[in-house]
């Protein structure tokens, strides 16, 4: 994300922040590894991943097709199926949407298609806030 060609593109489509776009995301650069192995009694407390799902959502940014937020439903909906528990069983999520209203709204419009609970709190944690954004750069058209 913080290559030149990388960071041309995402200016061109008007996707970075800057004073006259505060819908923009602010590029940032990470790397992660992760050891996926059973848990095993007496281990210290850890991350425990009791649920995937995946979806593809046909309506992005760029197309001509009305929000509804059918990929991230479907992958919300797979994972709560694969962990056996409802959405207002958890007590927050994680999310990508670094700066783009679209994002924000696709993700809201998903909660309110599944949660089917009042719930006080549901915090939103947004890691891009402290590190940038991180997603795979676009592609570029040679």
């Amino acid at each position: 994300m913080l290559t030149g060609p990388t960071i041309r593109v995402f200016e061109e489509q008007d996707r970075i922040l800057t004073s006259e776009n505060s819908e923009g995301f602010i590029p940032g650069e990470a790397a992660t590894a992760i050891l996926v192995q059973a848990p095993r009694p007496g281990d210290p407390p850890h991350l425990i991943c009791r649920g995937l799902g995946f979806g593809v959502e046909q309506a992005t940014e760029d197309s001509e097709q009305p929000l509804r937020a059918d990929g991230l439903v479907k992958a919300i909906r797979d994972a709560l199926a694969d962990a056996e528990c409802m959405l207002g069983d958890l007590d927050f999520r994680t999310t990508d949407s670094s700066g783009s209203q679209y994002r924000f709204k696709e993700a809201s419009l998903a909660l309110s298609r599944v949660l089917r609970t009042r719930k006080e709190e549901f915090d939103l944690w947004h890691p891009a806030d402290c590190v940038g954004e991180v997603a795979g750069p676009p592609s570029v058209a040679s």
